[in-house]
């Protein structure tokens, strides 16, 4: 081995160890390995060769997925993340105070939010600071359009943009809690407030539309894959949905909102309003939307267009994807690569839509879609 970094050849070894004499024994042993026309292949040892093929996406996940403790190992290992975080965002301590503690074992919605769109920033400071990594696209679900929109610097108002949120009481009494976005959508009786439930269930989108058919008030919400699918909408029409397509195959999101369907609709301008922010040109990097399912340059009225229409019609992952093979990129989210997101939503159904994509070109190199 060389024993230095370089940008340059075309055979590439990453070396991953707790210290130095693990760097060391395992340079030695990549060496004698390549010396003797074998690949190195041990734990700690990243072994590439050819030509680098295809881009690199960062992906960022909804705020369904943050889990109390997120990014605290990282923020301690490496604390001046956390210090250029603060300087962006003043209110940064306040979001990490609600994430961490022993008395922390869950969230409000709010704080579902919050602690979501931290993560994604302290992992992207660390993805391009620390790492050095430079993606050409950026892929958002749900509110994780809006975490790439401020963890690239298009926006950076986050402080702002989260008071506004406080104001507009979308987590305490419109999408949220008394849903009275719902309850105005549907026409309820003054004073009537629905009870609103979200699914994930493990089935295709087919078995689900069936069990749907006699249900007004049940929406497919988000597609992650042909058979990870979320619903939302009244309460026990959801339980009804679940009980025919199998209580087995379904378990609870971890947040209830209306979102993603019509009944957020009565609340649609002063989401619009929310996210009419002014943006800051980021070059070389795309920006992918959910609502077109392509990209589009961020701008302060096509980014609020974006969002609001994404966060109105139902998400559809796969589409997106499709899209997104065309360009030959090589997707990585965090969870398997850098734990770049929050856990358990996108790395998944990436490395599920990776593997039928990818099995779908070995049996057929000329599909293109």
């Amino acid at each position: 081995l060389a024993g230095r970094q370089s940008s340059e050849g075309e055979v590439r070894v990453a070396l991953v160890g707790r210290t130095e004499e693990d760097i060391e024994r395992l340079a030695a042993y990549a060496g004698q390995e390549l010396m003797s026309g074998r690949e190195p292949n041990a734990p700690g040892i990243f072994f590439g060769s050819g030509q680098h093929d295809g881009e690199v996406a960062f992906c960022y996940t909804g705020a369904a997925a943050a889990y109390p403790g997120a990014g605290r190992d990282l923020l301690m290992a490496f604390p001046e993340i956390g210090h250029d975080l603060t300087e962006r965002f003043a209110g940064t301590p306040t979001l990490a105070s609600d994430l961490y503690g022993a008395e922390i074992t869950g969230f409000s919605p709010a704080t579902q939010l919050t602690g979501s769109s931290f993560v994604c920033q302290v992992h992207t400071q660390f993805t391009r600071a620390v790492l050095g990594m430079k993606p050409d696209a950026a892929i958002g679900l749900s509110s994780g359009e809006t975490n790439s929109l401020m963890a690239f610097g298009v926006w950076n108002d986050l402080d702002a943009m989260l008071a506004e949120i406080d104001d507009s009481e979308m987590y305490v009494n419109q999408l949220t809690a008394e849903c009275r976005a719902a309850a105005q959508y549907w026409n309820l009786p003054e004073g009537e407030l629905p009870e609103w439930k979200n699914y994930r269930i493990a089935a295709p989108i087919g078995v689900i539309e069936e069990a749907m058919e006699s249900e007004d008030r049940v929406y497919v919400t988000v597609i992650h894959h042909y058979e990870d699918i979320v619903i939302g909408g009244d309460a026990e029409a959801c339980d009804r949905v679940v009980e025919k397509v199998g209580r087995s195959r379904a378990i609870d999101l971890g947040l209830d909102m209306v979102v993603h369907c019509a009944p957020l609709t009565p609340f649609e301008k002063r989401w619009h309003d929310i996210h009419l922010r002014d943006t800051s040109s980021v070059p070389g990097v795309r920006f992918y939307t959910n609502a077109w399912n392509s990209a589009y340059v961020p701008t302060r009225e096509s980014a609020a267009e974006t969002i609001t229409r994404q966060a109105i019609d139902p998400v559809d992952f796969r589409r997106l994807w499709r899209r997104l093979t065309t360009m030959e990129c090589v997707y990585s989210s965090s969870t398997a690569l850098v734990q770049f997101l929050p856990m358990r939503l996108v790395a998944f159904w990436v490395i599920v839509l990776i593997w039928l994509w990818l099995w779908i070109r070995t049996r057929d190199p000329g599909w293109k879609h």
